[in-house]
């Protein structure tokens, strides 16, 4: 799969008018990010992972790419979710299951399977899809992706969008990146 924020993102963030940029920025230990109508967020990060900086527009949601030392590449959108429409976990796998449609023509897969993100403090789901076209290519090139992993993380008044591109699921990285997730993402001045 190309290196390319999914349709959802796009349609969430042209629909608002946010426009990212892809410039590295230096390792973040933690990363800090009011959401609009939400609450501020915490984002702690592994050594080593770099973030893509997103110039903020107004109106727009806060949206950051990470990138692991080994290529991986985790995208993140916070969306302010004051109404509690995402508070149930089966809120959030409606959503993920509605969202990942797109992926599941090309994917050897061909159905949506959600998986429920084990978390100290809220709750998400997510679906992880294979591209067909990749399946049997030992090292795929350079910005293209074999796994596209796409789901919702809910914690505090927010939603987290979330995808990771990667090449391995079962590696070390993969599992840092859900961990990041489910773990490494809280709510300012709470402990998670």
């Amino acid at each position: 799969m190309k290196r390319s924020i999914p349709p959802f993102f796009i349609l969430v963030t042209a629909l608002l008018g946010f426009a990212p940029s892809r410039a590295a920025e230096p390792d973040p230990a933690s990363i800090t990010i009011a959401v609009p109508g939400g609450d501020s967020l915490v984002i702690r990060t592994p050594a080593g992972w770099k973030q893509d900086g997103g110039k903020p527009q107004p109106e727009a949601p806060p949206m950051i790419g990470l990138t692991t030392p080994g290529g991986l590449q985790i995208n993140l959108t916070m969306i302010a979710d004051p109404d509690g429409r995402f508070n149930t976990p089966e809120a959030v796998d409606d959503l993920v299951t509605m969202a990942n449609q797109r992926y599941v023509a090309n994917s050897i897969e061909k159905t949506p399977k959600l998986t429920r993100l084990t978390a100290k403090v809220g709750h998400g789901s997510y679906c992880t899809f294979t591209d067909s076209r990749l399946v049997g290519v030992a090292t795929p090139a350079v910005g293209e992706y074999r796994n596209v992993t796409s789901g919702v993380y809910v914690t505090g008044k927010q939603a987290v969008i979330f995808t990771i591109l990667s090449n391995d699921t079962k590696s070390a990285e993969f599992q840092s990146a859900l961990d990041l997730v489910s773990n490494g993402i809280s709510v300012a001045g709470t402990s998670s």
